[in-house]
């Protein structure tokens, strides 16, 4: 059976630890795998995962030049802070002509790199105490060299070494263990066996990965994304993976590898052939001469990805607890067997989540003629209809705190209007698409762990027994036994060993498995909406109460230290000889002081302020009493500096006595210090009223409003404080004070400008929403599904018991029998009619109960069908026709499906479908995915699929129907769909819709879609193969 995916989807690990220090040494170029590693890593350093110190590249005689790729690659992600240096030559090897043909390789300056030693003695000598870990996934000669040269410095600033390599247990070593025989201990097996000797007898712990403890993958993950991206990076790992192993076939052919890589070897591991296909087609009389392109469509081993995740913090706690061994009193990881194998689909995500930020990186850096694909031998071209991601959306992603890609999104005004029957019934357009909402706050989709963790003393729903009496369980069961008999009752149960985090599916896939007909019952249903709503809302309430009040506390201690700042002058009138006393206000010392004590104050409670609250329609209230509170603030700022500008101004008052020199020097200081923000300060708060009232039913453009407000409140602050301490600097104001006092008005401008930037920079407020989020616990993938009811939205929240009871009485399935698909013809693939003109002859046939059409209660459908409007009609149209067809000559009658086009209330608008759409998924035994690559860039179907597992449905039960008539090319676009899945390439017409969704993925995160989607592959591959038999 096919694996279960419910607790993948909802489980988490533990919260990872913290950021480690990291020294790579790789060798790029002849192994696209090293290329995989350098990806993972420089993303995980861009996201703040790691510090990468260095990079050092060897082996080959062409040291320099893997060194220059390896800068070449860094330059294309945007990490231009980490040195590259040029390691040991190594063994003499022949570059083959696609190791550095990636663009941008040529223009990298030779100047830039480093001596390799020098570089790791360098970052050895910087490093703390034991903070370092290196990762050796190349010769191991030049750390073996520096262990010898400068043992105190290596013992003493590194705590761990991860080497992709291998050990063997064996008397004849030293500490019972010597180098096996993988590539990396072959290159210098002397330095190998002086490395894990050191390690050993220096306790420096170890994590050694074996080519044993690494799954195979498939070849198709970097040609996906070079398929459906625009990046000349990954097109660039797809040819250079696939050519890579055409030179590997040479190698072989000619015995330069270790024994054990002979050409069974080589069919077995890279071409999916076994042992006996491989005797009987004869393979091993293939020479050199060969073409072996044709073959190459196995699986590749992620040899130095997996040492690299061993110390990943994201991903070091997947790995197996049993290697750990003791070796002279310290504990060394040996990843050297099957039973220490990491799970394929964890490396996958990593991977994919790595690729989806490396691709938007570097699509911005491409040249010109970066993107021509007529050289590659693996992507021909770009798929024309292939997603461009939604920039905004796509810088979210790449700045995620998991590896996970995050979006900028937003919403602009939303419609509650019923749909016309001759709109859509799908939340997409048939001729335009909107990609996410346009307007909205960096709050949508904001970062998350790759695998979020609830907080241990966060409140689970729990459910009652399925034969609770709730009153509203479905007693019809049974009786439907006869004619859902089909079903294989027989599936094991999840098997998966990964713990669920989520109750309610967890719940929902016990009901399932005791049902009769593979569905939910209403009253489970009721109690699993009404949770994840309760859930969401107790979640929201404490963020708010939470910072809100943190915000609060700190605006009136912030309010008393600028008043004393700003208004209250000092004892003595100052220390410089010749101040007067009526100058005290302008030489006041203390002035600084209360000034930077101000502006940190300030800062943070408008910062809690603006975070205490989420740009949805439900918040609206609360984002009013912020923009006043806003009001008092700013206006308190400007009476406080009328008042300044007034007592200064009564300094050069006629009666008074002149002023000292020194003094009419920082008199115009002072006087532009106040005026500044006094008559600017007014026009912010025009702005800002004028916002909210224009705008006051639209939560979105609020709080961006307030997010510009309070960022140019506070520039305008950083420019008033900059005048005023460059008059004082020029007076010679603090010659005559302590050091003390030029720092804390330094400090005063520093914070001011830090606090402007704070308000404008989305990453920071995505990161302290993070740690917010953190703090009050994280978000469960149930509350993934409260904006589908609508949560956050204008329309409200829908009542779960009126509406499953409603949903229970209403719900019709439709037999897909020769009259559904003709009213489908004329629906879809006829187009002189359109939807309009068929709807009455619909609800005629509904009304009636005729042409194969069920009224009124019915039994739970065998398939909820989902599907892409903007798939090609057509082909929709005859993969349905083909899967009726095939179904009813196995089972004897049609299938029973809920499919929208002929079972949607033509008077719903799409939000109320959208809230009914968990209900009808889960009512419905399978799902059936009619697969077109647009189906994954839905937003529509990726919250069909979502909800299917969310009402624990299985992936065993997803039916997956590839759309007719398609051609190899489009085949492999519909592989490379779901492959390369991210939510950021997803759209939907419906600005509402694609609100509510968007705000599904934020409080789900963008990880747990992104999966769901994905594990859809192996169906979409077996509904092709299921296709191209029959």
């Amino acid at each position: 059976s096919q694996p279960r995916t419910v607790g993948l989807i909802m489980s988490s690990p533990p919260e990872p630890p913290a950021r480690p220090n990291i020294l790579l040494v790789t060798d790029p170029g002849p192994d696209p795998d090293d290329v995989k590693a350098l990806i993972l890593l420089a993303v995980a350093h861009k996201q703040g995962h790691v510090s990468l110190k260095a990079v050092v590249a060897n082996g080959g005689q062409q040291a320099t030049a893997r060194a220059r790729l390896a800068q070449c690659i860094l330059d294309r992600l945007g990490v231009v802070d980490v040195p590259v240096g040029v390691g040991s030559e190594g063994q003499a090897a022949t570059p083959q002509p696609h190791e550095y043909a990636l663009d941008g390789y040529a223009e990298v300056d030779v100047s830039r790199l480093k001596a390799g030693h020098e570089v790791i003695l360098k970052v050895l000598r910087a490093a703390r105490a034991a903070s370092l870990t290196v990762v050796l996934i190349s010769s191991l000669r030049d750390f073996a060299d520096v262990c010898e040269r400068e043992k105190d410095l290596v013992t003493t600033k590194v705590g761990t070494v991860a080497i992709q390599g291998g050990l063997e247990r064996s008397d004849q070593g030293q500490y019972g263990y010597v180098p096996d025989s993988s590539q990396n201990n072959v290159f210098d097996r002397d330095a190998a066996v002086r490395v894990y000797d050191f390690c050993f007898e220096h306790g420096l712990r170890m994590n050694v990965v074996s080519r044993n403890a690494v799954p195979l993958l498939s070849m198709q993950l970097a040609k996906s994304f070079a398929m459906r991206t625009q990046s000349p990076l990954m097109r660039y790992l797809a040819d250079a993976q696939y050519l890579g192993l055409v030179g590997l076939w040479s190698k072989v052919c000619a015995g330069s590898l270790p024994a054990r890589c002979n050409k069974q070897w080589y069919f077995e591991t890279f071409c999916g052939v076994d042992a006996n296909t491989f005797a009987r087609s004869d393979l091993e009389f293939l020479g050199d001469g060969a073409d072996i392109r044709p073959h190459l469509k196995g699986f590749v081993k992620p040899y130095d990805v997996v040492a690299l995740m061993t110390v990943l913090p994201v991903t070091r706690s997947l790995f197996h607890g049993q290697a750990t061994v003791t070796v002279n009193g310290t504990q060394h990881s040996l990843f050297i067997d099957a039973s220490h194998m990491v799970r394929e689909e964890h490396i996958l995500t990593a991977l994919r989540e790595a690729y989806h930020v490396a691709a938007l990186a570097d699509s911005s850096t491409a040249s010109p003629g970066a993107l021509s694909w007529s050289n590659s031998p693996v992507v021909q071209k770009r798929h024309p209809k292939s997603p461009s991601p939604n920039r905004r959306l796509a810088r979210l992603s790449a700045k995620g705190v998991g590896l996970a890609g995050l979006a900028k999104a937003g919403s602009g005004h939303q419609s509650t209007a019923a749909q016309r029957p001759d709109q859509p019934m799908r939340g997409e357009a048939r001729s335009q698409r909107v990609i996410a909402p346009p307007r909205h706050s960096g709050f949508i989709l904001r970062p998350w762990p790759l695998w979020p963790s609830a907080a241990p003393w966060r409140r689970s729903t729990v459910f009652p027994s399925e034969q609770g009496s709730t009153g509203m369980r479905d007693s019809n069961n049974n009786a439907r036994m006869s004619e859902h008999s089909w079903r294989d009752r027989s599936r094991p149960s999840n098997a998966s060993g990964v713990q669920v985090q989520c109750e309610a599916a967890r719940h929902a896939r016990r009901v399932r498995e005791k049902s009769a007909t593979n569905t939910l019952d209403v009253g489970t249903l009721t109690r699993m909406l009404a949770a994840v709503l309760r859930d969401a809302r107790a979640r929201q309430h404490r963020l708010t109460v939470f910072t809100g009040s943190l915000a609060v506390f700190t605006v009136a201690i912030a309010v008393g230290a600028f008043f004393f700042a700003v208004l209250v002058p000092a004892t003595p009138a100052g220390e410089k000889e010749g101040a007067s006393d009526s100058g005290a206000l302008i030489t006041n010392p203390d002035f600084f002081r209360n000034s930077a004590v101000a502006a940190f104050l300030l800062g943070v409670s408008g910062f809690l302020l603006l975070l205490s609250v989420h740009p949805t329609h439900a918040q609206l209230f609360r984002i009013h009493i912020v923009a006043c509170m806003g009001y008092f603030n700013i206006t308190g700022v400007w009476i406080l500096f009328v008042v300044r500008c007034s007592q200064i101004a009564q300094l050069r008052d006629r009666d008074a006595p002149p002023l000292p020199a020194f003094e009419r020097g920082l008199f115009a200081g002072s006087l532009a210090h106040s005026i500044l923000p006094a008559t600017v300060s007014m026009p912010i708060v025009a702005s800002l009223a004028v916002a909210a009232w224009r705008h006051r039913l639209q939560a979105s453009i609020l709080v961006r409003a307030l997010w510009r407000t309070y960022a140019m409140s506070f520039a305008t602050q950083t420019l008033s404080n900059l005048c005023l301490y460059a008059a004082y600097e020029d007076a010679g104001y603090f010659s005559g004070q302590t050091p003390r006092v030029r720092i804390m008005a330094i400090l005063t401008v520093a914070i001011y400008a830090l606090s402007a930037a704070m308000f404008v920079i989305p990453g920071v407020r995505r990161a302290a929403m993070a740690a917010l989020a953190r703090a009050v616990g994280s978000s469960g993938a149930g509350e993934a599904v409260a904006p589908l009811l609508g949560f956050g939205s204008a329309a409200g929240e829908v009542d779960p018991e009126a509406m499953c009871r409603d949903e229970a009485g209403r719900l019709r399935s439709v037999f897909l029998d020769d009259d559904a698909l003709g009213l489908l013809h004329a629906m879809w693939a006829d187009e002189s009619q359109g939807d309009a003109d068929v709807r009455p002859s619909l609800h005629t046939l509904l009304e009636s109960g005729s042409g194969g059409l069920d009224a009124g209660e019915a039994p739970p459908p065998d398939f909820y069908v989902v599907y892409a409007c903007s798939d090609d009609p057509h082909k929709r149209l005859r993969s349905l026709a083909a899967f009726a067809h095939a179904f009813a000559v196995e089972h004897g009658r049609p299938p029973r499906v809920w499919l929208d086009a002929l079972c949607a209330d033509v008077m719903s608008n799409q939000r109320d479908e959208l809230a009914r759409m968990p209900v009808r998924v889960g009512r419905a035994s399978k799902l059936l995915v009619v697969a077109g690559p647009r189906v994954f860039e839905s937003m529509w179907c990726l919250a069909e699929c979502y909800s299917w597992f969310f009402t624990g449905g299985d992936l065993a039960d997803v039916e997956v129907c590839p759309l007719a008539g398609q051609t190899p090319e489009d085949e492999d676009e519909l592989v490379a769909a779901a492959d390369a899945f991210h939510v950021m390439y997803c759209s939907a017409a419906d600005e509402g819709v694609a609100e509510s969704i968007v705000l599904a993925v934020e409080l789900g995160t963008v990880v747990r879609f992104n999966v769901a989607m994905r594990s859809l592959l192996p169906r979409v591959r077996a509904g092709l193969e299921a296709q191209a038999a029959g």
